[in-house]
């Protein structure tokens, strides 16, 4: 850390000011997460480049103590970008050290000794990366369509540094996993925030199994979710149901969803591996005020102690209007096809001359298409992959602004 940058006048490190600097990214992070620890709080990143990180406190507006992705995102804040003085130097730029998570929430988890491992874990991992010199890529996207596939080895946590200053524009539209509204996801991020399915750290708590794998977004499946609708009518979800993985039970509520004309967003913490829970997508951002009030529909699943997934709640009631297939009816408009010409050939003439009917505004079509979910983490990815020369909190802020005004599929993103 540099010389200007704050030190606090007792033993206990603070957090840094607007103004201090830093050697690397990875020194203002590790003096961030000492401050933390030594605060009893937990701070994440879940956005930031090659060149910038924001800190915000893990907790969310509405957290419980058992979860902390609950509502919108804590109001505690840190931002440090490179500057253009020294080659490698970063300086904060913005403080915001007020909360607006549960102060009886923070205080369990520092009780308890939650708050303690997370900093803790973080320190040890940026100490032992400084030490070395190494500078490890960043969690990014993978899974997505477009996407190469990962490669085998390297850390994904955005507490890293990117492992090539050549590529930095490249990186630029890495995002942490993890709720914060995201929400996360989960669009990670993360109360408010989007909590999606991108792939979190790759030794997850079930045995190394690559949490891209255990919990796929419906883009990553949809081959699967397709051959699963077309063997027939999905079931809904019920309590009755046991899975025995979380991408088993994500692929059937995904093609539940789609075979009912809507689709399911991630809601719950991406940092628990054993709770999972799922709204209707339009509960999320769009049209949250209108009389109907926000939309119910939410299945929630937890893992037993057999590690098999068990749906615990399941509310299926829409408070608007779905284009739903129905088989019955396609069954019968197959079945009517079927008939010869001579039956054809009995109806009155002046049949043929009647215009077409015109057809309710949500009725579906023979082929109905499914919106493909569009997550925060995405379209930040997007943004700055394609906009790499603009910081990273400029490009955040568009990407609050269209999840704000409802953009959540590629379909609405194609109408901009």
């Amino acid at each position: 850390m540099s010389s200007s940058a704050h030190t606090s006048t007792s033993s206990a490190p603070a957090f840094p000011r607007v103004g201090d600097t830093f050697s690397s990214l990875n020194e203002f992070k590790l003096a961030c997460h000492r401050a933390a620890l030594a605060a009893g709080i937990e701070v994440k990143i879940p956005a930031g480049s090659a060149t910038s990180a924001s800190l915000r406190c893990r907790l969310c507006d509405e957290c419980r103590a058992d979860r902390i992705g609950l509502g919108s995102p804590c109001s505690f804040r840190l931002y440090a970008s490179a500057t253009a003085v020294t080659k490698g130097t970063v300086k904060v730029s913005k403080s915001y050290l007020s909360h607006s998570c549960p102060k009886t929430v923070r205080q369990a988890r520092e009780r308890t000794g939650e708050a303690r491992a997370w900093p803790l874990g973080k320190i040890e991992e940026l100490e032992q990366a400084i030490a070395e010199g190494k500078k490890l890529p960043s969690k990014t996207w993978w899974g997505r369509p477009g996407v190469p596939a990962k490669e085998a080895g390297g850390s994904e946590d955005r507490d890293s540094e990117s492992s090539d200053s050549a590529t930095s524009s490249e990186e630029d539209g890495n995002l942490e996993d993890e709720d914060e509204e995201q929400d996360g996801s989960d669009g990670h991020d993360d109360g408010g925030e989007e909590t999606s399915f991108t792939n979190g750290n790759t030794n997850s708590s079930d045995g190394g199994e690559d949490e891209g794998e255990s919990y796929p977004s419906a883009a990553a499946v949809g081959k699967e979710v397709r051959k699963l609708i077309e063997t027939g009518r999905v079931d809904p979800p019920s309590r009755r149901d046991t899975f025995s993985s979380a991408r088993k039970l994500l692929v059937t509520l995904y093609a539940f969803a789609q075979s009912r004309g809507f689709s399911f967003y991630r809601r719950s913490d991406a940092d628990d591996k054993n709770h999972l829970k799922l709204i209707c997508s339009k509960g999320h951002h769009r049209y949250t005020k209108i009389k109907q009030g926000k939309w119910k529909v939410c299945v929630i699943a937890d893992k037993d102690e057999n590690g098999d997934w068990r749906i615990t709640s399941s509310e299926l009631e829409h408070n608007h209007e779905i284009d739903e297939v129905d088989n019955d009816e396609q069954a019968s408009s197959r079945s009517s096809n079927r008939k010869g010409p001579s039956t054809a050939s009995k109806r009155p003439k002046r049949e043929a001359d009647k215009p077409p009917v015109q057809h309710a505004a949500f009725l579906p079509s023979s082929t109905p298409s499914t919106p493909t979910p569009l997550h925060v983490e995405d379209l930040a990815a997007f943004l700055y992959s394609i906009f790499p020369a603009v910081p990273a909190h400029e490009l955040q802020l568009v990407v609050d602004f269209l999840a704000h005004i409802g953009v959540s599929t590629l379909e609405d993103l194609a109408t901009l």
